[in-house]
C-alpha cells in the first residue's frame, strides 16, 4: 500500500509540477532576458531547497552530504538549464503549450530506449515496440 502510494504519489507530483512548469514558462514575459528569468527561477529554487533541507535534514551534516555528489549531479544541473532555456525559447518562437512538450517528450522517449537497453539493462516487450512505433508516428503527426 505504501509502496503504491509512493509510486503513484511521485508521479502525481511530476504531473502537477510539469503542468505548472509549462503554464509558467508560457506565461513568462517575452521582453525579459531569458537568462535573467532563469537566474530568478534558480534563486527561487535555491531558497526553497535550503529551507526544505533545514526543515527535513534528518540530522545529516551538510558538508558530508555535499561530499557524496558526483559528476551526474553536476551534469543534471547543466541539463536542467538546457531544458529550461529550450522551453522558454520554444514558447517565445511560437510553439503551442499543447504541442511543445508532447513533441519533445516523444522524441526523448524514443532516444531513451536504446540508452535504457544499452546502459541500464532494461528490456522491451512486443507491446513496448508497438508503443514505440506509435510514438514515432505521433512525432511525425505532431510536427505537422
Amino acid at each position: 500500500m505504501v509502496s503504491g502510494l509512493l509510486t503513484y504519489g511521485s508521479i502525481a507530483i511530476i504531473v502537477v509540477s510539469t503542468l505548472i512548469y509549462h503554464v509558467a514558462q508560457k506565461s513568462t514575459p517575452s521582453d525579459i532576458n531569458p537568462l535573467i528569468s532563469l537566474i530568478v527561477t534558480y534563486v527561487t529554487s535555491l531558497v526553497i531547497c535550503v529551507v526544505a533541507y533545514i526543515l527535513f535534514q534528518n540530522g545529516n551534516n551538510f558538508i558530508d552530504e555535499v561530499k557524496k555528489t558526483n559528476w551526474a549531479i553536476v551534469v543534471l544541473g547543466l541539463s536542467i538549464v538546457g531544458i529550461e532555456f529550450g522551453f522558454l525559447v520554444a514558447y517565445r518562437s511560437g510553439w503551442n503549450i499543447s504541442k511543445a512538450n508532447l513533441f519533445a517528450s516523444s522524441i526523448i522517449v524514443i532516444l531513451l530506449i536504446p540508452i535504457g537497453l544499452a546502459f541500464f539493462n532494461e528490456k522491451i516487450s512486443l507491446l513496448n515496440i508497438v508503443g514505440i512505433i506509435c510514438c514515432i508516428v505521433g512525432v511525425g503527426l505532431i510536427g505537422q
